[in-house]
């Protein structure tokens, strides 16, 4: 499973990664909802984010375990986003309202 990010966007206030998701040579465009997010001291200038979508796993071609598995399922993911944004690594507020800001701490890097 591969998601190649295009943007990030804040649509009505709500927080989103958009791009595009590969599963099995299969390629779709994808909106996660971003859940939290937090900068990374060992890398100014990036976040890391905590981000889920729903898929349906016949639009990429997954059709084992019909019955044992749901056709719709929750994909969640934590993502590196290496980007300059100017108000990192200190946001002087949460630009996404409803959207959990994480304060930046060197033990939680390798999360």
């Amino acid at each position: 499973m591969t998601l190649q990010s295009t943007r990030l966007a804040a649509a009505g206030g709500v927080p989103r990664l958009l791009g595009t998701l590969t599963v099995r040579d299969v390629t779709r465009p994808v909106s996660l909802l971003i859940q939290h997010y937090t900068t990374r001291p060992d890398a100014p200038g990036s976040l890391l984010v905590r981000a889920s979508t729903k898929i349906d796993r016949n639009d990429f071609g997954v059709t084992a375990a019909r019955g044992l598995v749901e056709r719709y399922v929750e994909v969640s993911m934590k993502i590196v986003v290496l980007a300059s944004f100017p108000w990192l690594p200190t946001p002087p507020a949460n630009p996404w309202p409803g959207c959990r800001l994480a304060a930046a701490r060197a033990d939680r890097a390798a999360d």
